[in-house]
């Protein structure tokens, strides 16, 4: 007794399929997250992947903000004009140099 069958989850692209805490073996009649849970009936799923499956209805994993990274979080108002970030928004485009003021593109004596 107290002995624990090794358990291992079968989707196959689990990052890490023997290390979860907790294993789920899905039925006919779960229903978790509202989700069609048919395709995935008698599969064992660790914590991670049942978790992403009833949260999203997939088991694939997908990075925010599509293929590749921004800088910045990228938020915009109505407009398309950068949100202001701590009530300040920095001058794009202008910056204080030397006694000189670049003001779009053209440079101005001070």
């Amino acid at each position: 007794t107290g002995t624990r069958t090794p358990q291992k989850c079968d989707h196959e692209g689990c990052p890490h399929p023997e290390t979860s805490y907790q294993y789920y073996l899905v039925a006919k009649h779960t229903k978790a997250g509202g989700q069609d849970w048919t395709p995935l009936v008698g599969t064992v799923l660790c914590k991670a992947c049942f978790e992403l499956y009833r949260r999203f209805g997939r088991l694939d994993r997908r990075q925010r903000g599509g293929a590749a990274k921004k800088k910045g979080n990228g938020a915009v108002d109505a407009e398309g004009k950068p949100r202001v970030e701590g009530g300040k928004q920095k001058a794009e485009g202008k910056q204080k140099v030397e006694g000189k003021q670049e003001v779009e593109g053209k440079q101005k004596e001070d």
